[in-house]
Order: C-alpha cells, then sequence, then structure tokens
C-alpha cells in the first residue's frame, strides 16, 4: 500500500506510494488529533515534520477508496 521512512524519523518523513499517486494523507498526534495534512501529487511525498514533538504518530493514506495507516516516531 505505502511505506514511510526514515522510521524514527528527525525532521522529515517520506511517504512512498507502490504505484498510485494524488492521494490525500493525514498525520494524527497519540491522542487523535489531526497535526498535518496535505496531497501526494506523485508517488513519493517529502513532509516537514520539524514542528512535531517527540512521539509516535500516526499517518493514513486513502488508496482507491480504502483508507490504510502507518505508525511512525519521531525521535
Amino acid at each position: 500500500m505505502f511505506t514511510v521512512y526514515p522510521n524514527p524519523a528527525t525532521d522529515k518523513i517520506v511517504i512512498q506510494l507502490n504505484g498510485v499517486n494524488n492521494n490525500d494523507y493525514l498525520i494524527y498526534s497519540p491522542e487523535g488529533k489531526v497535526v498535518s495534512d496535505g496531497n501526494i501529487q506523485n508517488e513519493a511525498a517529502e513532509i516537514n515534520i520539524c514542528s512535531l514533538a517527540a512521539g509516535f504518530y500516526f499517518i493514513t493514506v486513502e488508496i482507491d477508496g480504502e483508507t490504510f495507516y502507518q505508525k511512525f516516531v519521531i525521535e
């Protein structure tokens, strides 16, 4: 579906989609609050996460009407 790296991250993450593009993403704090959102125009997007505190986060990507999620860590 998609890959998030590096994990753990410090200042940026890359979302790598597998053969799809133009998809929306949401990043959630551990409390469930949306802290970042956007659109991935190509098969990969680099996202600046410098403003987010260290901890665990969840990212969701909608692909063909289905929502997929992954957990990542900011150090």
